[in-house]
């Protein structure tokens, strides 16, 4: 979870070098909805397993 943090956090700042800020923002907004509902599928999958 810390290294998606880390590799969003990087790919932010390479976007943010090359894009407006609202682009980015949507961008950032947008990685962080996907990765929350991964995150939310994989403890809902582990969780329905048990």
């Amino acid at each position: 979870m810390a290294a998606a943090l880390f590799a969003l956090h990087v790919a932010g700042s390479f976007a943010h070098a090359s894009m407006p800020l609202y682009e980015t923002s949507i961008v950032m907004i947008g990685a962080l909805l996907v990765t929350a509902t991964i995150a939310y599928a994989v403890t809902w999958v582990i969780g329905y397993r048990r």
